[in-house]
């Protein structure tokens, strides 16, 4: 569900946005004058039950209001604002903003860890927060009287890591590490690139699946198993002396995994 509010503004604002689409933001609040920007200010809301004297969104839109109280007008439970009605099941309560009136208000301000991560990421619509409850105990004063406060804290989507295609490895190999060359301009076969690419190939075909894996150990269980199941089943018949070996045999699982190794090595 939908948290995070860019609502446009006239009004001195730290984040803007330019006549390319792209998102930024300031250390101070700049006024709405610069042609080819236009200033926005963001809005995080919860599912929080809007209490008199908050901050609330309504319908998504521009519009932020300060709640006076609720009251029925006809079957809809409405936050009062002024002389206007709205109703609260289209109401979010406003927790962090980067609105300075609301700031200047009490409402929490947006830190600037989330909005440098957040001008890179504007199609962002959710993000979760935690009220965080935090307290200083103050044994200086007579009394040891303790301070509490709380606190809302942003949880900064945290993304996975990638896994580098085989092309970006290669680029990365020529215009970093190579630095630039894309070809050696000597006697060496192909161009920097190209044998990179090659190469890369060549050892994919030498490394081993997961499932590649997993089939070489399912063989060797199945195939010490089944050395155990002859050894016992033939045991009656054996003397001491055979049995003996057999159980030698059997429990030099090494040279099981060496030979089967072998059979399931890739060849060249």
């Amino acid at each position: 569900m939908k948290n995070i509010h860019l609502v446009p503004t006239e009004e001195p604002s730290r984040v803007f946005n330019t006549n390319k689409g792209e998102y930024y933001f300031r250390e101070h609040y700049v006024p709405d004058t610069i042609q080819t920007c236009k200033n926005y200010n963001i809005y995080i809301t919860s599912d929080e039950e809007v209490k008199e004297g908050d901050y609330f969104l309504y319908d998504e839109t521009t519009i932020r209001y300060k709640t006076n109280g609720t009251e029925y007008h006809g079957r809809d439970l409405c936050h009062i604002s002024g002389n206007r009605r709205y109703p609260v099941s289209e109401s979010k309560k406003i927790i962090l903003t980067t609105d300075q009136d609301l700031i200047k208000d009490g409402v929490q301000a947006i830190d600037d860890e989330f909005l440098e991560w957040f001008v890179k990421n504007p199609s962002c619509e959710f993000v979760k927060t935690e009220l965080v409850y935090d307290y200083e105990e103050h044994s200086e004063l007579t009394g040891n009287p303790r301070e509490e406060w709380s606190y809302y804290k942003i949880i900064i989507p945290q993304e996975e890591p990638k896994q580098e295609t085989l092309e970006e490895a290669a680029e990365k190999w020529v215009f970093e590490t190579n630095g630039h060359k894309w070809s050696n301009n000597d006697d060496t076969a192909g161009d920097n690139y190209g044998s990179f690419v090659e190469g890369a190939k060549w050892q994919a075909k030498r490394m081993y699946s997961e499932e590649e894996v997993f089939n070489f150990a399912q063989n060797i269980i199945t195939e010490i198993e089944t050395r155990k199941q002859n050894i016992i089943s033939n045991s009656k018949n054996m003397t001491t002396h055979l049995l003996e070996g057999g159980c030698m045999a059997f429990e030099s699982s090494q040279d099981v995994v060496k030979e089967l190794f072998k059979q399931f090595k890739k060849k060249q």
